[in-house]
């Protein structure tokens, strides 16, 4: 913790910077069946927070969250333990566009409209903000990591010279709005195709799946983590060697 000792309670040290993946929102996109759930899964003890039915098919801790309301319970159940992170290190919500459609829904009934544009004034919208943005603060004031997996979407964007492909996390832009400016680490979960080495020396082409996280014009990525990037630009879909990256991280900057 930063000293406050300053005359008007300032801090005098430097604050915090996380080292663990538990210390900060992490967001996993790509396709469907790519093993966003899967990956997830092993980086801790993670509560998913579920309305993927991919889930049923894992050895993991899971509630089934269909509807706002089992959202909200679910989240009380946790803030009422006394200690939270002695028995998870993450809340996974697992697929946020759905999260997102629940919370429109909950805040449209609530305002007693069929959509958010009816309300006038913005009204619709902000009130939905407010409340996306309550529950964010409610996960993180519980002390552990928040995990978040959304599917993919790939538009036509137009440069100075060139138009391409450009894919990025399937939100709403309500949904965008609020989540990815406080998101921490945006990684794309995906297939690519590499040279490996065979066993005689020769090398052969194969396609694996990997983890990217360093941005580019055509993949909507961030990572501000303090970890061990790859100077590839992608690692494997590998939760051992992703947390690795962040052991390793920490131990160089004890070092110094």
């Amino acid at each position: 913790m930063p000293k406050t000792d300053s005359p008007i309670g300032l801090p005098t040290s430097s604050t915090f910077i996380g080292r663990e993946p538990k210390d900060y929102i992490l967001m996993f996109y790509g396709p469907p069946g790519v093993g966003k759930t899967t990956f997830a899964s092993r980086l801790g003890k993670v509560l998913f927070l579920s309305t993927d039915r991919g889930t049923r098919h894992l050895d993991a801790m899971r509630v089934e969250c269909n509807t706002w309301g089992k959202f909200e319970t679910t989240l009380k159940k946790v803030e009422a333990l006394d200690n939270p992170s002695a028995y998870y290190d993450f809340i996974a919500i697992d697929h946020l566009s759905d999260w997102h459609n629940m919370a429109e829904d909950y805040t449209c009934k609530k305002l007693g409209v069929d959509g958010l544009g009816e309300a006038g004034y913005g009204k619709g919208w902000k009130e939905y903000k407010r409340t996306m943005r309550g529950y964010v603060q409610r996960i993180l004031a519980v002390g552990i990591g928040v995990i978040l997996i959304a599917h993919e979407k790939t538009e036509i964007i137009k440069t100075r010279a060139i138009e391409l492909n450009r894919t990025s996390p399937g939100l709403q832009k309500t949904a965008w709005d609020v989540i990815v400016p406080i998101t921490d680490l945006i990684a794309y979960c995906g297939f690519r195709t590499v040279a490996l080495k065979t066993p005689d020396g020769k090398k052969k082409r194969k396609e694996v799946r990997v983890l990217e996280t360093v941005p580019r014009e055509d993949l909507y990525l961030k990572d501000r983590t303090v970890r061990d990037k790859p100077e590839e630009g992608y690692e494997p879909l590998n939760a051992r060697k992703f947390l690795a990256t962040f052991k390793s991280a920490a131990a160089g900057s004890d070092a110094d």
